[in-house]
């Protein structure tokens, strides 16, 4: 698909709201703005054209079939993942793509299938939690452990989406998450955005002590350990903020022009892409997931 002319990514991007306003902030502060160039943007109200990137498109179908990009972004609402996702990587577009890549398991399952079919073209589905220095950090320390069970708790008190339901707004990070550190013990994942306050954590126990990462603390407090009754700050490298790093990681593979999988960074302790792969099981415990909930409540009503 793409030939880059330069050692600079040409970057086109799809949507222009709150998220994506911060997409286009991070790639055009210093630390990205030396690494790629938006060439074009996209989105479907005028007073969207943040940043004076031009030329500015109002229909995604007419800017995706450019020939002047080398990778594609897209922060338009969840429910027009699958279809523009779908078309990329028919095209073989490397493209970064905020969660949830498809709201239910069937459209998810046939990206998938797509993906496989175009030949695993990148992609990288921004679980954006995955990659905060903190969590990265957990990852290691728990690759390292004996056998762990974990509970991730995602939720707060908005936003209430009317294309999203909160399980794919909120939930889709702990399930992520859990697909991603595949404890060998039990899973437990929570959710909701009628919770008083916002919160965003991962808790791994063993039988010798428990991690807890809390997105919502500062260091040296967003992770610690719980041992004996006794908490003690873990320390970790912070460097960037969670979305720059995911942005990084993207740019990385698409300079290198990996396929499947994001090159290891140097400070890296995980896998930082795996396709539509990771996505798929992540799908997959937030739909089994919504099927007990659903189930106890038949239950109480019945």
């Amino acid at each position: 698909w793409f030939q880059m002319s330069d050692d600079r990514v040409r970057v086109g991007q799809i949507g222009g709201g709150s998220w994506g306003q911060r997409i286009l902030g991070e790639l055009t502060c210093h630390a990205l703005s030396c690494t790629a160039d938006v060439v074009w943007t996209c989105s479907t109200r005028p007073s969207n054209r943040i940043y004076d990137v031009r030329p500015h498109f109002t229909n995604w179908c007419e800017a995706i079939d450019r020939k002047d990009f080398d990778a594609l972004i897209v922060a338009t609402p969840a429910s027009t993942h699958a279809e523009i996702a779908l078309e990329a990587i028919k095209r073989k577009i490397p493209l970064f793509i905020e969660k949830p890549v498809a709201i239910g398991i069937e459209d998810t399952r046939k990206l998938h299938a797509a993906w496989i079919a175009a030949g695993k073209p990148l992609i990288l589905v921004d679980h954006v939690y995955l990659f905060h220095p903190a969590y990265l950090q957990l990852r290691g320390i728990l690759r390292e452990r004996e056998p762990f069970s974990i509970r991730a708790a995602f939720g707060g008190s908005g936003p209430v989406r009317s294309d999203c339901a909160p399980a794919w707004d909120w939930g889709i990070h702990g399930a992520a998450a859990i697909a991603d550190l595949r404890p060998a013990g039990p899973a437990m994942l929570d959710y909701g955005n009628d919770w008083i306050c916002k919160h965003t954590s991962i808790e791994a126990w063993s039988r010798s002590d428990q991690i807890v990462f809390n997105a919502q603390l500062l260091p040296p407090f967003d992770l610690v350990c719980m041992h004996n009754g006794i908490t003690s700050p873990i320390e970790y490298v912070a460097y960037g903020t969670p979305l720059r790093n995911a942005l990084t990681q993207f740019l990385i593979a698409v300079h290198k022009r990996a396929s499947d999988r994001v090159q290891r960074a140097a400070t890296a302790t995980v896998r930082i892409c795996d396709g539509m792969d990771l996505p798929l099981r992540a799908a997959e415990i937030l739909e089994a997931e919504i099927a007990r909930r659903d189930a106890i409540v038949a239950g109480s009503i019945s």
